[in-house]
């Protein structure tokens, strides 16, 4: 510990464990205060390997042929949030709207560009490969700006240029503000996904606040647009986001309501029966597709750089980044061999 700030922590191995004895017999954990200052560190070869490399770094872990980089998807969902409370100044209290947006967003490009290929685009708010989410009968929404435009004339945005930005008949520019937090990545993000709408005619001015600033102006409703980042537990249960009592008050901040979704969220809360509740689920991503209060924007991988000479590291699917730990008793750390000359 250094002022008053825990720094290190060494686990020993336990030798009463049930199981197979592990072969390493201390792991350490040394903490530093950005991604960047951990990868100089091992680079002095203080450590044996780096979690939570960012998509900035990525690059220096491939071109480092002393380390592996192992990813696994985490229990994390970014979204893009609509606030449906403020439909007087932008019209994201439109479906129609909302499915040109992503139909508008190529969100491939973004997770190519932007976080280097690191991340999964899902289908559905319910995260991928856990046992409530599914595709079948979900409306898909490839990259489609043709189709985006059709949507947004239908709902009486257009422009007599291709340079203009959409207005209405009441001459209301379709414009609004993306609020992101004020982090290298996810400004990057919100520059790209005004980029790709601006295309579409659509006005976007990026606003980079201090997180803490950001989570206030969500619970106060008092955005037009963000992007968030949301845990998503292997379980769903979407009561405290989606349904429609938690709309002015609750962790709902778009201010999405709909009486089916709501009543799904509850018959699946009270259901024990593993089918029925899949059923249930089932028809909320279907409904929740079609509605698209909010645009699932992808799942992050988890990052984790270990040398080369620790071997035998899998990573399975993350609930938690402690997850990666979870058949440490097989890791092993090959020894340099020495020849020893006898007279």
């Amino acid at each position: 510990m250094q002022d008053g700030q825990i720094n290190e922590i060494t686990l020993k191995r336990f030798p009463r464990y049930y199981g197979a004895s592990a072969y390493i017999e201390n792991l350490v954990f040394r903490f530093y205060p950005t991604p960047r200052a951990a990868f100089e560190v091992y680079e002095d070869g203080l450590v044996e390997g780096v979690a939570g490399v960012p998509a900035s770094l990525l690059p220096n872990v491939w071109d480092n042929e002393t380390l592996n980089l192992y990813t696994a998807p985490v229990a994390e969902m970014t979204m893009l949030y609509f606030n449906e409370l403020i439909s007087a100044t932008v019209p994201f209290d439109s479906a129609p709207v909302r499915r040109a947006l992503l139909y508008g967003l190529d969100r491939q490009a973004l997770v190519d560009d932007v976080l280097l290929g690191q991340a999964l685009i899902p289908a559905t708010p319910v995260l991928p490969g856990t046992w409530a989410y599914t595709t079948e009968d979900v409306p898909g929404y490839p990259y489609d700006p043709a189709q985006a435009e059709s949507l947004l004339r239908s709902a009486g945005w257009s422009r007599t240029r291709v340079t203009e930005t959409l207005r209405n008949a009441q001459g209301t520019l379709l414009r609004f503000d993306l609020m992101v937090a004020d982090e290298p990545t996810d400004l990057a993000l919100g520059q790209a996904i005004a980029a790709q709408w601006t295309t579409l005619g659509i006005s976007v001015t990026v606003r980079a606040v201090p997180p803490l600033a950001l989570g206030a102006a969500l619970e106060g409703r008092n955005y037009e647009a963000a992007l968030v980042h949301l845990m998503a537990p292997g379980d769903p249960d979407p009561y405290p986001f989606w349904h429609e009592t938690q709309a002015l008050l609750g962790q709902n901040y778009t201010g999405f309501r709909h009486r089916r979704i709501s009543e799904i969220i509850e018959q699946a809360r009270l259901t024990v029966n593993r089918d029925q509740r899949l059923t249930l689920y089932r028809e909320y991503q279907q409904l929740f597709m079609e509605e698209v209060p909010a645009i699932p924007l992808y799942v992050p991988v988890f990052n984790y750089a270990v040398d080369v000479r620790v071997q035998g590291v899998q990573l399975p699917p993350l609930m938690r980044t402690g997850d990666r730990f979870r058949n440490i008793a097989e890791w092993y750390v090959l020894q340099r061999r020495v020849i020893v000359s006898e007279r």
